[in-house]
């Protein structure tokens, strides 16, 4: 099997945008796995293009592997004047037709149910929670969504986070405005942390979030050190967040720079 990885093909663009590049070596009788973050609508649109290529040649693609899903925190509709994000891109995926097509942590279980033949990798994640956990005294879930996800699938599977068993876990929740998306009223609404504490979650952004929970949690005398661990890094606003000591993430979204203090990063190639 051919495997591509359309995050390290070589492109251009034109200068009206559009991204240029080839593949060569595929043709009649070939079988390929295509890798592809879609961080972005151009990546999404290389996606298209790399597919309509592969076709063209006679090559069938039998999978498809997403480390990243634009799209995918729009997984409903916030109000008749916005768009359904995730409904757009999935349907673009879709219209593709790939036999078999794997998501890296997805935002939420509506995302496997928009893409057709979908299904959840959490290979790496597992890698990444277990090594962030490993030398802490609690695990925090900043929301009542990733305490669903915590009951109804991690702790369900702690044969394989070995490094989350027997662990004090705390339950936090905030509130958000849905339409300027400001944060408030961060408190702990289970639990009591104490020594070194990890936030677990799937992706962070501006990390407004876990600067807020960060503050809440070092209110308690019994707090030694926050540890931030998500799958997605985005770190809109850099990768500086107040009260938080050390950062593990993936290069789902992105690659970073080596040697970042703090700053432990799992790959999802």
């Amino acid at each position: 099997m051919l495997t591509i990885n359309l995050n390290k093909i070589s492109l251009k663009l034109l200068p009206d945008g559009e991204p240029l590049f080839s593949l060569p070596g595929t043709g009649p009788n070939t079988i390929a796995h295509l890798e592809c973050s879609i961080t972005s609508p151009t990546r999404l649109f290389i996606l298209q293009q790399a597919c309509e290529i592969l076709g063209h040649n006679g090559t069938f693609i039998q999978s498809l592997y997403i480390p990243y899903l634009m799209g995918q925190r729009m997984d409903r509709r916030i109000d008749d004047y916005h768009s359904l994000t995730l409904r757009v891109v999935s349907e673009i995926i879709n219209d593709l037709s790939i036999p078999q097509v794997k998501v890296f942590a997805p935002h939420s279980d509506t995302v496997l149910a928009c893409i057709a033949d979908s299904q959840e990798d959490i290979r790496t994640l597992k890698t990444l929670y277990n090594n962030a956990a490993k030398t802490a005294d609690t695990i925090v879930l900043p929301d009542l969504g990733m305490g669903k996800r915590w009951f109804n699938t991690i702790a369900h599977d702690l044969y394989y986070f070995e490094h989350l068993k027997d662990k004090n876990v705390v339950i936090a929740d905030k509130k958000r405005d849905m339409q300027t998306g400001k944060l408030s009223g961060f408190r702990i609404i289970e639990g009591k942390p104490h020594g070194t504490c990890v936030i677990l979650d799937d992706l962070c952004d501006g990390g407004g979030t876990f600067i807020g929970l960060a503050k809440v949690l070092r209110e308690s005398p019994e707090v030694t050190s926050v540890n931030l661990a998500v799958a997605h890094g985005i770190f809109s606003k850099g990768l500086s967040l107040d009260g938080i000591d050390e950062i593990w993430t993936t290069n789902s979204y992105q690659n970073f720079s080596h040697g970042v203090k703090g700053l432990h990063v799992q790959s999802c190639f």
